[in-house]
């Protein structure tokens, strides 16, 4: 058809044969099944030539196509202002053509192209810059919503309504917000755009910042959130049709968690001083004061004689001198200092107690300083030990107390670093072998400076003489100052005064020590005068918590839609519970007992009701410090005491494969705490007990101190290395060999227990909010068959770079410790991990084909009528002899094994790419499907 050959010569931009054609009995305004003309493609084109000999051989320039646009829209995306020129001299009124379906102007068009010329040239032509189309879309919309920063300001110059709405009810600022575009916000608010303004699902623009942050995980929306409050805090407190504010949209799309407590923290801010508007006078202490160190270094007696005040504590410390008792658990008490009372929580120093520390150091408080007592006693030489003991002992605290914290970059804890028993040294110059020591911890403690601001000052103190604390006094009182805003009248709002009325009345009439934050909202919602809303009660419930009244452990789980943990009375849980539970261990406790019974656990906690005894257990459930295996049945796991058993991961011919993975942090100050790794432990028991249809459990486990072994088939075998800074995970299974078809193959079990595994220790690592400061590396296959012992520091291991590298450069990973060489697929579960595929896609090679795609391959075992079977792919992918196929077709025949799986072995540095370029030729569309189907599975 003479038409269709016109466009085509079109399309291509053939100038000689357009003249040839238009010489005919041609329609120049012919249109194709899109309902575009030449005059449309010329435009797109961009072609000058062609657009102004179609337009004097009668080109409609307004012609619409099926979607209402014209040649000149074409032109204005094409972005040739050569070809605007030209048809605006023969139709001026096409400037502002809108036309049905779309009603998109030229203005529109010209900004989707992303052509700032074009648009500069539509708008010095007077084109109108607020019409909208179908959409309710002006041209700054579409510009903010791209990105096109310098066409927005071409808009903005030109007098465009900042203030326009589409259909949605979005303002441009919505949609440069959803886009994460910082600067075109910030051009918009100069230019009186408003933050406040609600589209209709009553969203102001930090929702639709949100709602960008949760669909775009490539863009950074931190810079934009942190402006956004910035220029309006209360933004925050807006609620949307749903009655969510911008925190519980965060929460609720799972936004990164560096977003989410960013919100949080500034939320609370405001909500905060809302509350603080109604206040009164309290003696309240308003700072907590948390003191830490190993036992037996003065910590008790440091407390007690920072309670001392006067003359009076002066002669008690000469005639008198006070020795307390050990502490057990935590001991809570207040002091006065001049700048307002603090609260002091002596934290007992055994390394049993660490695992209920933990929980109560996991806190975002801004109102808590930390002081680490160390002992100086044996600091004077290093030739026994006792300087390094000393060093390794401060360093391991701020490392427990960094892992412990849920870190966060704009609340840096405050550490003081003490050295008690300075009047235990006897030398000469002791002042300078202090410095000089002081020197030496704060050089290896710098590394935490991110986290922690460690205080420099020299503090050496007899922890009995008021006078030696008084630099510690003066210390502290600065920092109060600080960080209370009235030193003198400390505001404490009233609803908090009216919630501790009713915590009050609720311990009186129930004895009830600890709630479920839904029980606890219920009751005093229903029970407290005016309306309270949940917000409102959770940041009263959050303020409590900072000054020492209550304990609120928002991520503790209660029941399956229940989180968040309330307990009632602080000292209860503190010394009684924690106490008793961290007192426990220290006694004699047979060597090898794992599992305890009710009556054992009550024994230990010194329960003496047996009402009581559920109560407590169920809370020490929710807490992840008890596990219980069978009704009356407990493990838990601070108090094991046995090491990896000896037989418990030795060498078996069942298993001839090894994986695994190895979580690390990224620096020397990181440290996985026996604590975190209990509550690792305690998970994964949960995971791996099955409950039969009799009701008792079937184990799936086996559990001692630093160590756990699971098994589903295949095996895992979990540990905290040596040195605490990685818990690294084995698993083993079998690979069936080619001559055997007996035997199971079970690396697909070996993948899933490896992930299982992994994805609890990933969850477990983002509730303490650290997801940049460790890293996923994989194990060496060959140290752990050689080592049968994960928690060996020397095991050798590759980062996911270092493995995609080895598979495109075709080269074998290096292992150091063995100076060896190993293959990427044999570190990976070749078949099944689809890291490879996702990274290098067509490019891969067909060892990383996964295992569904091999057994529908397997297709090709079969003869093919037209012969298009595995011999023909083997003859396409490589110049191979009819000797070579037959040789290959016995050794399938002699070993059961499937002639496509041994090709594609053979072949196995091939690309996957290349396979399917040889099935396509084979026309074997089912195979080329079963690759396509890989990819579209890939996350």
């Amino acid at each position: 058809m003479q038409e269709e050959e016109f466009l085509k010569n079109v399309k291509v931009g053939s100038l000689r044969d357009v003249q040839n054609i238009l010489k005919g009995n041609i329609n120049v305004n012919y249109c194709d099944q899109f309902s575009n003309t030449a005059l449309h493609y010329a435009a797109s084109n961009r072609n000058r030539e062609l657009a102004h000999l179609l337009v004097e051989a009668g080109g409609d320039i307004l012609k619409a196509n099926m979607e209402g646009l014209t040649p000149f829209h074409f032109a204005a995306f094409g972005g040739s202002k050569e070809v605007l020129n030209i048809f605006l001299q023969k139709k001026p009124e096409a400037l502002n053509c809108q036309k049905p379906m779309r009603l998109s102007s030229p203005l529109h068009e010209a900004v989707i192209g992303k052509t700032v010329d074009a648009v500069e040239f539509l708008l010095q032509k007077t084109a109108h810059c607020n019409l909208q189309n179908q959409e309710g879309y002006t041209p700054l919309h579409l510009a903010a919503s791209q990105k096109s920063e310098a066409i927005c300001c071409k808009l903005l110059e030109s007098g465009a309504n900042v203030e326009l709405k589409n259909k949605r009810g979005d303002t441009c600022l919505h949609l440069a917000a959803e886009s994460a575009a910082l600067s075109i916000c910030q051009r918009l608010v100069e230019k009186e755009a408003s933050l406040q303004a609600k589209n209709k699902n009553a969203e102001t623009v930090i929702f639709s910042a949100l709602r960008g942050a949760g669909s775009n995980t490539g863009a950074d929306y931190t810079k934009l959130i942190s402006w956004l409050i910035e220029e309006n805090t209360m933004l925050l407190l807006n609620r949307n049709k749903d009655g969510l504010t911008a925190l519980d949209v965060a929460r609720e799309i799972h936004l990164p968690l560096n977003i989410t407590k960013l919100i949080q923290q500034k939320t609370q801010e405001l909500q905060k001083h809302g509350l603080l508007k109604k206040s009164k006078v309290t003696d309240r202490g308003m700072v907590k004061l948390f003191i830490c160190g190993h036992s037996r270094v003065g910590k008790t007696t440091l407390t007690h004689t920072l309670q001392q005040e006067g003359f009076l504590s002066q002669l008690q410390y000469f005639f008198a001198p006070y020795q307390p008792l050990s502490t057990q658990g935590v001991e809570i008490s207040q002091s006065n200092l001049a700048a307002g009372k603090v609260v002091i929580w002596d934290f007992a120093g055994q390394m049993e107690y660490y695992f209920t520390h933990s929980l109560l150091l996991s806190t975002e408080s801004v109102n808590a300083l930390y002081c680490i007592v160390f002992s100086l006693e044996q600091i004077q030489c290093d030739k026994a030990g006792g300087q390094s003991a000393a060093l390794a002992q401060v360093l391991y605290w701020l490392r427990f107390l960094n892992a412990s914290r849920t870190n966060s970059d704009s609340n840096r804890a405050k550490v003081f670093l003490i050295g008690s028993h300075y009047d235990k040294l006897e030398m000469d110059c002791k002042d300078d072998v202090v410095k000089h020591f002081f020197d030496i911890l704060h050089i290896r403690a710098c590394a935490l400076s991110p986290h922690l601001d460690i205080d420099t000052a020299v503090i050496s103190v007899n922890c009995t003489s008021p006078s030696d604390l008084k630099p510690l006094r003066q210390k502290l009182e600065e920092h109060v100052e600080q960080l209370q805003q009235d030193t003198a009248n400390t505001p404490f709002p009233e609803i908090c005064s009216d919630v501790m009325d009713e915590v009050q009345s609720i311990r009186c009439k129930n004895a009830v020590k600890y709630m479920s934050w839904k029980d606890f909202s219920t009751n005093l919602c229903k029970n407290m005068s005016g309306n309270v809303s949940i917000d409102t009660l959770k940041t009263a419930v959050d303020y409590l918590h900072n000054i020492s009244e209550l304990i609120f452990f928002p991520n503790v789980l209660c029941s399956e839609s229940d989180t968040g943990l309330v307990i009632l009375d602080v000292q209860w849980l503190c010394r009684d519970i924690f106490g008793m539970f961290g007192s426990f261990p220290l006694s004699k406790l047979p060597f090898s007992k794992m599992k305890w019974t009710t009556d054992e656990v009550a024994s230990a906690l010194k329960i003496e009701k047996s009402m009581d005894v559920t109560v407590i257990i169920k809370l020490l459930e929710m807490l992840e410090l008890v596990f219980t295996e069978n009704e009356g049945d407990y493990i838990v796991p601070s108090w094991l005491k046995e090491e990896k058993p000896q037989n418990v991961w030795r060498k078996e011919k069942r298993f001839n494969v090894y994986y695994g993975t190895s979580f690390q942090w990224r620096s020397d100050i990181g440290l996985f705490s026996q604590a975190f790794f209990a509550r690792l432990q305690l998970r994964l028991m949960k995971h791996f007990t099955q409950v039969k249809r009799d009701g008792p459990t079937a184990e799936k486990f086996i559990i001692w101190t630093n160590g756990i072994k699971c098994s589903d088939i295949a095996e895992a075998l979990v540990q905290l290395s040596q040195d605490y800074c990685s818990i690294n995970v084995a698993v083993r299974g079998y690979k069936t060999k080619k001559s055997e078809s007996s035997n199971r193959d079970t690396r697909e079990m070996c993948f899933k227990l490896l992930e299982e595994v992994s994805c609890e220790i990933q969850r477990l690592l983002l509730e303490t909010g650290t997801e940049r400061e460790w890293q996923k590396l994989y194990l060496s296959p060959k140290d752990l068959e050689d080592k049968m012992d994960a928690s060996d520091v020397g095991l050798a291991t590759y980062t996911k770079e270092e493995i995609l590298q080895s598979e495109k450069s075709g080269k074998n990973l290096y292992n150091k410790s063995s100076v060896c060489e190993e293959y990427a697929c044999d570190v990976l579960i070749a078949g099944y991990d689809t890291t490879v595929l996702e990274n290098m896609r067509w490019e891969a090679s067909l060892q990383w084909l996964s295992a569904g795609a091999i057994e529908k391959l397997c297709n090709l075992d079969k003869d093919h009528p037209l012969g298009h079977y595995w011999k023909a792919l083997m003859e396409k992918l490589d110049e191979c002899t009819n000797q070579d196929v037959e040789k290959l077709d016995t050794q399938a025949k002699q070993t059961g094994t499937s002639p496509t799986v041994l090709l594609l072995t053979t072949y196995h540095r091939t690309t996957i790419q290349d396979l399917y370029n040889a099935l396509k030729q084979l026309h074997r569309e089912d195979c080329m499907n079963a690759i396509k189907t890989m990819f579209n599975n890939l996350p």
